[in-house]
């Protein structure tokens, strides 16, 4: 089922073909690719292209949606997921913003909604995420929205070619529902 999660000043959307130039753009910066594990540097339309159908093929208990502003839903600031893990019965939160998106608060805007949608939606108990050390804004994100630490580890980064030192996370339903009981069901869905 495709939808679309509507925040204050975001649209959370499908991932289109129309989206591979924004993506490509907000991906080229070091800046941005240096903080993520999957995605290599420089990064080229065949990598933004292979990233869009292997997103088609998830299950249905994962999301891949671009992050835009309501206002200009055609332009992209970003990407956030939560990926499903039958391995893990749990399912991994993940995103980036383009540097011009950065420290707007647009982050904590979209994870909060993506992981209302994990938990209300997709039915998720779980959810983990981690950030790299040197990245310590995501780990404050993260920690806003009611993420624990678990621990330390470490991920192969592709754009930086070595291993990096990171620090995992989770959240539980019950902590979330917890922390934010008014959050019940505060998006909305749409078809695109």
């Amino acid at each position: 089922m495709t939808y679309a999660i509507q925040t204050d000043r975001l649209l959370l959307r499908p991932v289109a073909g129309s989206d591979v130039p924004l993506i490509v753009e907000g991906l080229s910066d070091f800046r941005v690719c240096r903080h993520l594990a999957r995605v290599p540097y420089p990064y080229h339309r065949a990598d933004a292209e292979d990233f869009i159908a292997w997103s088609a093929a998830l299950p249905p208990d994962s999301a891949v949606r671009v992050i835009a502003l309501r206002h200009d839903p055609a332009a992209l600031i970003g990407m956030i997921s939560y990926e499903y893990s039958a391995a893990e019965n749990d399912a991994e939160l993940g995103y980036w913003l383009s540097l011009p998106a950065w420290g707007r608060g647009y982050g904590t805007e979209a994870a909060s909604a993506m992981v209302e949608d994990a938990f209300v939606r997709a039915g998720h108990s779980l959810l983990r995420a981690a950030y790299f050390n040197d990245n310590p804004v995501s780990g404050r994100l993260l920690r806003r929205i009611g993420f624990v630490e678990i621990g330390p580890g470490t991920s192969f980064s592709r754009a930086r070619a070595c291993e990096v030192q990171k620090t995992r996370l989770m959240l539980t339903r019950e902590r979330w529902q917890s922390l934010f009981p008014e959050r019940v069901v505060s998006h909305q869905f749409k078809n695109p």
